[in-house]
């Protein structure tokens, strides 16, 4: 049960709540959020859930259509090519800043996550793993608005990895990340700004080749999908 101080809160726990499914693709594109149903399941008025659901589309999660409804958005091969881009070009502006900062330490912690990682071959220990190494990036640049911007953009690249892809090629990803940790760690800082580079590209074309998959085009069987 959710009891909450006041209606700001309760929107909060609302939208945290719908863009948390969504994003975990539990709510599908084109899948209708009825308010009342959102409201009994958290206990709430259907009020806060309702200027969730007006945040949420003005972050184009959501469709809103007057007097008929809101459904779950979708994501178009275009926004995946932007997104993607943007990333990139954030990464590698956020590596200029963070490249002498990051410590040692720091990386041998995020090194140990992906060799756990390689060791279970599970999909959440190499997304851990994946998580780290690109928050250690963005984090350690000193700029919240640019880690602000970070996290949206993963946030929106999670979104469409979750409802589009069911398998990773997890050797192949680890394989990238180790290269910038090494590179990273011999302070070479032209050799960190290509090896991130070829990875994001990497992981721009992998997205762009299963979306075209899911639309049957394409693509072979065995695609998949590792930021």
């Amino acid at each position: 049960m959710y009891v909450m101080a006041n209606r700001d809160s309760l929107k909060t726990v609302a939208y945290n709540y719908i863009r948390e499914n969504i994003i975990a693709a539990h709510f599908k594109a084109g899948q209708p959020i009825l308010e009342q149903d959102i409201a009994d399941k958290l206990n709430m008025s259907r009020t806060p859930v309702r200027e969730a659901l007006k945040e949420l589309d003005a972050e184009g999660l959501v469709i809103n259509y007057p007097f008929q409804g809101t459904i779950v958005a979708s994501i178009s091969i275009s926004d995946v090519e932007e997104i993607s881009e943007l990333r990139q070009l954030l990464e590698v502006w956020a590596l200029k800043r963070s490249f002498m900062r990051i410590s040692d330490e720091a990386l041998d912690a995020v090194e140990s996550l992906f060799q756990k990682a390689e060791e279970s071959n599970e999909w959440e220990d190499h997304q851990a793993a994946d998580r780290a190494l690109h928050n250690l990036i963005v984090g350690q640049s000193g700029s919240k608005w640019a880690y602000t911007i970070f996290q949206t953009i993963k946030d929106q690249l999670e979104w469409f990895r979750n409802g589009s892809v069911k398998v990773t090629d997890k050797e192949l990803s680890r394989q990238e990340h180790l290269a910038i940790i090494h590179a990273i760690r011999e302070r070479d800082f032209r050799k960190a700004e290509q090896t991130l580079s070829e990875h994001l590209s990497a992981v721009k074309k992998r997205f762009v080749t299963a979306y075209q998959g899911d639309l049957g085009q394409t693509a072979p069987p065995s695609t998949s999908v590792s930021p």
